[in-house]
């Protein structure tokens, strides 16, 4: 009985003793794991593991403490250690000069130094590291893989080395504790979703070599206050500021010729933005529910503005369109229930389905002769509109669902003296309340006390006239030669009611004059109306060199 207790207990020694000394070869390398330290030694590379050929420690993963890469080791392979969750850290010898794809995803580890040898970091080498809390790159470091420190939730900083020249895509998506980046001018590539569901990263410097801010850049990352885009860059991608809640300012540098799909959509803090003088396109969504942009300055570039571009902007109130604008797409400013007055430019031709659909502060507009196509509900529910100018002789064909919900009998359509039976005739037009204008430069008139000089201007316009005991309580309105409206200023008086839209001067003006600006307006002549208490008072022409 005692012999065979004592064979027992030998047997029960050996199978203990065989549990945590295990080891064998892989590839050229040797690997040991004893009492839970994993030691790899030998030269050359470590094989790359993948289903169905795991990696010859992967039953005693649980059992991984601690894990010794010695010298000589040239390579860590694929998924090497992936899902090693109980070692927590681990040393590299100068030897490694690559770290595989997914060679340390999920692991426990809490810190991670990449040793001067490693050029390469695969995809997903540390994805899913939820404990790792900092990384220190070498100097050796070019390329780190796509996903490569995703999900690593717990990371709160990185340095890059100047080696590094791309970064791949979601390198560092979800990392949710990241706070700050600085990335080096020797970055040439970043990929898509880089930083996106970063939602700690209140700032990042990006180096001046990129030339895209990529898709999703830095979607959902609601703790970016602002960021300074370098004069490198030419596009911002799609859903690139998506669901930035806290970003409130930024400007585009002139390198910058395309805004994509959502770019800023979302972005509910955004108060102002400065575009460039290159960009031709406003993107689909580009602004969309940017809640509290209360106004924006296009460049004349810009010829079209996309689908959805500043649908749901409830603080926007105004806003100019440059003459380069020749397309509004279909709900590009609906439901903006702040916007009172638009400029419409004199090039447009299309107007878009809902374009314009539940502005319902919307008062006046103004269409210039140039628009061919106005689409189904551009002014749906518009419940505040009562003026509409229409410089066109010939009536646009339009279905009734263009002024659904607006009190047709409460609203004035002004249109040409010579078209007013022509609307009077046509479908929906036919509707409003119909008063004829004159359209044309007017004769300037003989009385000499209204003077208009200097004359030819470059900008600077000073307007006076002897008749009117107070100008500064005027509305001046220059035309073009085709009798279009191109600028309006109200001085003065808050409630004198316009036809147009107008806006008022912020030039300094005594009772007798006003001086106007009309730099913005390209050479050619002009006409220039005075009206005051709701009459023309003064008529004259100007040159603009």
């Amino acid at each position: 009985m005692k012999k065979h207790l004592t064979i027992l207990a030998f047997a029960m020694l050996l199978s203990t003793a065989s549990a945590f000394a295990q080891g064998g070869t892989t590839g050229s390398l040797t690997w040991e794991l004893n009492d839970g330290t994993l030691t790899i030694s030998g030269k050359g590379e470590m094989p790359d593991y993948f289903n169905p050929n795991p990696p010859p420690w992967y039953n005693y993963e649980s059992s991984i403490t601690t894990v010794v890469i010695e010298t000589g080791v040239t390579s860590i392979g694929d998924y090497a250690f992936f899902g090693c969750s109980v070692f927590t850290s681990i040393t590299l010898p100068n030897s490694v000069t690559t770290i595989g794809n997914g060679a340390f995803g999920s692991c426990g580890l809490t810190s991670i130094t990449i040793p001067n040898g490693v050029t390469t970091i695969g995809e997903w080498a540390f994805s899913r590291c939820y404990d790792l809390v900092s990384i220190t790159l070498s100097d050796g470091v070019t390329m780190i893989g796509d996903w490569a420190f995703s999900d690593c939730s717990a990371l709160t900083s990185i340095t890059f080395p100047n080696s590094v020249t791309t970064i791949g895509n979601h390198v560092f998506s979800c990392c949710t504790a990241l706070t700050f980046i600085s990335i080096p001018n020797s970055v040439t590539t970043i990929g898509t979703h880089a930083f996106s569901d970063c939602y700690s990263l209140t700032a990042i410097t990006l180096p001046n070599s990129i030339t895209t801010i990529g898709y999703c850049f830095f979607s959902d990352c609601r703790s970016l206050t602002s960021i300074t885009i370098p004069n490198s860059v030419i596009t911002i991608e799609d859903w690139a500021f998506y669901y930035c809640t806290a970003l409130t300012s930024i400007t585009l540098p002139n390198s910058v010729t395309t805004i994509g799909y959502c770019a800023f959509s979302n972005c509910t803090a955004l108060s102002s933005i400065t575009l460039p003088h290159n960009i031709t396109t406003i993107g689909s969504s580009a602004f969309e529910r940017c809640t509290a942009l209360e106004s924006i300055i296009l460049p004349n570039s810009i010829t079209t503005i996309g689908y959805d571009a500043f649908s749901y902007c409830t603080a926007l109130t105004s806003i100019t369109l440059p003459n380069s604008v020749t397309m509004i797409e279909y709900c590009a400013f609906s439901n903006c229930t702040a916007l009172s007055s638009i400029t419409l430019p004199n090039n447009i031709t299309t107007i878009g389905s809902s374009a314009f659909e539940r502005c319902t502060a919307l008062e006046s507009i103004i269409l210039p002769n140039s628009v061919t196509t106005i689409g189904y509900g551009a002014f749906y529910s518009c419940t505040a509109l009562t003026s509409i100018t229409n410089f066109n002789p010939v009536p646009v064909e339009i279905q009734s669902s263009v002024f659904d919900d607006v009190d047709k009998n409460a609203c004035t359509l002004k249109v040409p003296t010579s078209a007013v039976s022509a609307y009077q005739s046509a479908e929906v037009w036919k509707e409003f309340n119909i008063e004829g204008i004159e359209v044309g430069i007017a004769e300037p008139d003989n009385n000499p006390s209204l003077r208009i000089y200097p004359n030819p201007t470059t900008g600077l316009l000073t307007i006076c006239d002897n008749r009117i005991s107070d100008i500064g309580q005027s509305e001046i309105v220059i035309y073009d030669v085709m009798g279009r409206v191109v600028h309006v200023e109200t001085h003065g008086r808050a409630s004198l009611q316009s036809p147009i839209t107008h806006r008022t001067s912020h030039i300094a003006n005594r009772p007798s004059q006003i001086a106007i600006d009309l730099s913005h307006l390209p050479s050619g002549v002009y006409g220039v109306s005075v009206i005051s208490e709701g009459r023309v008072v003064g008529n004259g022409k100007v040159v603009k060199m």
